[in-house]
């Protein structure tokens, strides 16, 4: 879809500027060295869960929770090093994040690195010490902390400088019907994985994972 001259001359980046901002780019414009390494970044921190997980669930000493140690090891470093290459990226090339992060509440977002990277370093000491099932907790809330920081970066924007939330936004009815059912089946969901882990609460070995072939 082609935009009018009028709002052609008002179009930040790939996006046209019209009531519903459409994406006007082609099937690879979204293909630039930031997206593939991020790609890479999703892969490693995948790896990273992946492991910490198989840290938690095989029985210390078993050969598949001593291989899970070794590699889990070396993905933690790598995630840390892919979090400041996002994190000096990011800052050169968008500079509404710059201007976020610079502006006057600058202190704020020091001290929520601080804390993120106090997680990251509480969770790889649990780690070394095989408290694993801690050092899960820690690397989730890793995750959780940045998912955060990414979304008070964008704010208001969901697209960057382009589509706001409140643009976004459902009619009043939707969002009420949208809140009902979220606030009844997000408890739901809570206590399923809770009664869930529970439940396989217990370490395995690679022997009793294969006793009943």
């Amino acid at each position: 879809m082609k935009a009018g001259p009028a709002m052609a001359a008002h179009s930040p980046g790939l996006f046209v500027d019209s009531p519903v901002p459409h994406f006007s780019g082609t099937a690879l414009s979204f293909l630039t060295p930031f997206s593939v390494f991020t790609g890479f970044g999703a892969v490693i921190a995948a790896g990273l869960a992946g492991g910490l997980y198989l840290c938690a669930r095989f029985e210390p000493g078993d050969e598949i929770n001593q291989k899970a140690q070794k590699w889990t090891t070396l993905f933690s470093y790598l995630a840390l090093a892919a979090i400041v290459v996002t994190l000096i990226w990011t800052y050169s090339i968008f500079p509404w994040a710059a201007a976020k992060w610079t502006g006057p509440h600058w202190w704020v977002w020091v001290i929520w690195l601080l804390v993120i990277l106090g997680f990251a370093y509480k969770s790889m000491m649990a780690h070394a010490m095989q408290r694993d099932f801690v050092a899960l907790l820690w690397g989730e809330g890793v995750v959780a902390l940045m998912w955060f920081a990414m979304w008070a970066t964008m704010y208001p924007y969901i697209v960057p400088d382009t589509w706001t939330i409140a643009q976004a936004a459902n009619p009043a009815d939707s969002i009420a019907v949208f809140t009902l059912f979220m606030t009844g089946f997000v408890p739901v969901m809570i206590l399923y994985n809770w009664y869930q882990i529970w439940v396989f609460r217990g370490r395995y070995t690679k022997k009793a994972m294969y006793s009943s072939h």
